[in-house]
């Protein structure tokens, strides 16, 4: 059976948390950069995939409660996308860069949390089962665009 965006959603964020801890654990250079180049492409795909899909779906309901949560949920994004602008410009594995990556990784974690309890309850509420798996398919193809750009 087809996964509904939501299911989609919850294994990449598992998939995403699984390599920010990769990235505290592994020592090896080479390889840290490694995984966290991996991970920055699967987070940056799936932040804009997501908000062209569910997000861009959920502003278009009737709902002042899904039009603010979809806003809130961007604005998380802006704010991550933002840190890693700022980790950017650190030297790669310095303190700074730790420590930068450390509120990175709570952020993201809170943005997880927020996502699957509250946005997801309303995502649930607002559509179908039909729709979630059509938005599905949308998410999966703007997702596959974004990593080929």
């Amino acid at each position: 059976m087809e996964n509904n965006i939501l299911e989609i959603l919850k294994e990449e964020h598992i998939e995403i948390l699984q390599l920010l801890n990769r990235i505290e654990r592994t020592q090896d250079l080479s390889t840290k950069t490694q995984v966290f180049e991996e991970m920055k492409q699967k987070i940056f795909s799936h932040m804009e995939a997501e908000e062209l899909t569910l997000y861009e779906n959920l502003k278009e309901q009737q709902n002042e409660n899904a039009l603010s949560l979809a806003e809130d949920a961007e604005f998380e994004h802006r704010q991550i996308k933002d840190s890693f602008e700022m980790l950017e410009g650190l030297e790669f594995n310095s303190e700074e860069w730790i420590e930068m990556f450390q509120d990175i990784k709570s952020s993201i974690i809170e943005h997880v949390e927020f996502e699957e309890s509250t946005l997801f309850a309303e995502a649930k509420e607002d559509f179908s089962t039909g729709q979630l798996l059509h938005f599905s398919k949308n998410y999966l193809e703007t997702k596959d665009r974004s990593l080929h750009i």
